[in-house]
């Protein structure tokens, strides 16, 4: 037999087995799916900060003269009581030397005072050598009293806290020359103790004076009930973050770090499984199912918080389930297999 003819039927055969339906060039994809849901949902932003005084309740000790602190009596984190000690100081040996000699010149004055008025009750001074020495006693008078002023009273001096405070800082040292205006004692309001937190710039628009916050101290005690007292309009060149202060009417201590969730109004959108929700080069989308498809939806994940899910924003048909499992091997139109539609209609609707 000739060896081709003996070879047709094999290739008869062969070619009949490729020509078969290819039952695994579209495979479907087991899945499982979940109804969305339109629900209306809290937005937070969350933040981390430390307790600090505002700029409202700083106070800063100085003097209005060039001197020498002679001794510091207070360090930084001091609660002080009013009238408080918090150092000494001494005015410059310039200033000293001046009201020295206003003094003097004080008591020469007087003293010319006093015999002139005895020599007039004896007839023996006339009235314009009266009137120039009570004038030569009331300018020298008026000189010390300047010169006095501008010491601060006597050249050695206590500085004490003009009310109950807490000691922020204490830029002056022992022994140290200070120039007039110089800050020695930074103070801050025990009542006027904020938390100051950091925020990214993206979230600031979210937020007001006037929201709820919850503060957690994240070295351990009870979360506090606080609001937003300020929101920055500038980013901080240190932290690059926006500051934002957190008032509250319980006790801070001054240092201490804390986590604020910040209350920031609600969102409403579609609720669904956060594995529902893919990612690639154009974005985010889910995957619904119609029919035995699959049919991809363009979603934007929107900023709040939901129980088992996240919030989306997107155009969803309400009456076709979400992909919640196996999203990730869908691409559009692919085949789908699994559990039967759970959706007779969404929760609500999209408004």
């Amino acid at each position: 037999m000739n060896r081709y003819a003996a070879a047709l039927p094999l290739a008869l055969l062969l070619a009949g087995c490729s020509s078969a339906p290819d039952d695994t060039a579209h495979p479907s994809v087991l899945i499982e799916r979940v109804p969305p849901r339109w629900v209306q949902a809290d937005q937070h932003v969350v933040a981390y900060g430390t307790v600090s005084a505002s700029t409202a309740g700083t106070y800063t000790v100085s003097k209005a003269v060039d001197g020498q602190v002679a001794q510091v009596r207070v360090a930084p984190g001091d609660h002080v009581r009013q009238g408080q000690p918090l150092l000494d100081f001494q005015v410059s040996a310039a200033l000293q030397s001046t009201l020295q000699q206003a003094s003097t010149a004080l008591a020469a004055a007087r003293r010319e005072q006093a015999r002139i008025h005895r020599l007039a009750a004896d007839g023996l001074a006339a009235p314009d050598q009266l009137s120039l020495a009570d004038k030569t006693a009331a300018d020298a008078t008026a000189a010390f009293k300047a010169a006095s002023s501008e010491v601060g009273g006597t050249p050695q001096q206590m500085l004490t806290a003009p009310f109950d405070a807490i000691v922020s800082a204490v830029p002056a040292s022992t022994g140290q020359r200070t120039a007039a205006g110089a800050p020695l004692v930074v103070l801050a309001r025990r009542d006027a103790l904020i938390v100051q937190c950091g925020v990214e710039p993206s979230e600031i628009g979210r937020l007001a004076v006037g929201q709820a916050v919850e503060l957690k101290p994240l070295v351990g005690g009870i979360a506090m009930a606080g609001t937003v007292s300020r929101v920055g309009t500038s980013v901080n060149e240190a932290t690059h973050l926006v500051d934002v202060d957190v008032g509250t009417s319980a006790g801070l201590f001054k240092g201490l770090p804390y986590r604020a969730v910040i209350s920031a109004g609600s969102v409403a959108g579609w609720q669904v499984p956060a594995g529902a929700v893919q990612d690639d080069e154009s974005g985010a989308h889910l995957f619904q199912v119609h029919g035995s498809s699959a049919v991809r939806v363009v979603v934007q994940r929107l900023p709040a918080e939901v129980d088992g899910g996240v919030l989306v924003s997107g155009r969803l048909d309400p009456h076709r389930d979400v992909v919640s499992a196996g999203a990730y091997q869908l691409s559009d139109g692919a085949s789908v297999r699994g559990p039967g539609p759970t959706t007779a209609a969404a929760s609500g609707g999209a408004q």
